[in-house]
């Protein structure tokens, strides 16, 4: 008897050690796999919206409401998700899942001034992403412990992406 009341124990116990995690790998998956698409949507976005006739100049430069549109475009074709409030003020897009895997998630995509960073010589104008998006948990346990308290979790991701380069 003493046997079968230590393996319940251990196997409460697993569950309550094991649970946190899981949902640990599903954040850390989740905020890989955000990460991945904004950066695979500013390459996207950044080879679409290169102006030709500029390239004689040696100068890498990038239409920002082009590149605004084909960021849009890649990041909704990569998630699976829809824009479902156009770039606005400051570059603020926010995305929807049809499917309901993602909440509402919402980047902020800005272009900074060619004056303000230098490298290797170099004017470089950098895109600057930040994306958030509330986290649902995945185990009852921690859903549960989470409706508890009054704030709600966000999986945040910041990137710098080098948009355009000027000789």
């Amino acid at each position: 008897m003493k046997g079968i009341a230590i393996a319940i124990l251990i196997v409460l116990l697993l569950g309550v050690v094991i649970q946190p995690l899981i949902e640990t790998s599903n954040v850390l998956k989740e905020k890989v796999t955000l990460g991945a698409a904004i950066l695979s949507s500013c390459r996207a976005a950044r080879g679409n919206a290169l102006m030709d006739e500029r390239m004689r100049d040696l100068n890498a430069n990038i239409d920002e409401d082009i590149f605004k549109h084909y960021f849009a475009e890649a990041f909704s074709e990569t998630l699976g998700v829809y824009l479902s409030s156009p770039s606005g003020l400051h570059g603020r897009m926010e995305f929807t899942s049809p499917s309901g895997r993602w909440d509402q998630i919402t980047v902020d995509l800005t272009l900074q001034s060619p004056h303000e960073i230098y490298f290797s010589g170099h004017e470089v104008i950098q895109a600057e992403i930040y994306l958030s998006t509330p986290y649902v948990f995945r185990t009852p346990l921690l859903r549960d412990a989470a409706a508890l308290l009054p704030n709600s979790f966000e999986i945040t991701e910041t990137r710098n992406f080098e948009a355009q380069i000027i000789n």
